[in-house]
């Protein structure tokens, strides 16, 4: 082999080694006394139980998307089965939903103030039947329509 290939060769390796090492190196740098917090989002099977204090429980889950405005819903009654966990995303029209956005009231839970062009999802779990009313937040004007959720036995 001659002198120039040999010398490729050593850059070679030496610029591998040099990788590897960079690599290595910035990994063993991160201290080992940080805090790392991640976000899971678990999408849980309706037929899969839950273990709760070793109990094991089936919660099945009901999830609607309510589109709304200033005058409608595109859903006005939600059928869910009592136990159930309920989940909702409300939806607020850009084009047709006062800038200040709407709030949905109710004797069980509120969204708050939800507003236009953004949404909002809650959950709560389905034990007697009620009404959320539609509200603007900043004057607490009533809107015309009513979504009822419907809780059967």
């Amino acid at each position: 082999m001659s002198k120039k290939g040999i010398i490729i060769l050593i850059i070679i390796v030496v610029v591998i080694v040099g990788v590897v090492w960079f690599t290595q190196g910035n990994q063993a740098s991160v201290p080992t006394n940080t805090t790392t917090t991640t976000t899971v989002t678990t999408v849980t099977n309706p037929n899969t139980p839950s273990i709760t204090n070793g109990h094991a429980t089936v919660s099945p889950v009901s999830d609607f998307t309510i589109h709304a405005d200033d005058t409608k819903a595109d859903v006005t009654v939600l059928n869910v089965p009592k136990g159930n966990t309920v989940n909702i995303t409300f939806v607020v029209s850009a084009d047709t939903t006062y800038h200040g956005g709407l709030d949905f009231r109710s004797p069980i839970i509120n969204t708050g103030t939800i507003t236009s062009g953004t949404s909002k999802t809650i959950t709560f779990t389905a034990a007697s039947s009620f009404v959320f009313t539609p509200y603007w937040p900043t004057t607490n004007i009533q809107k015309p329509y009513t979504i009822s959720v419907v809780v059967s036995q």
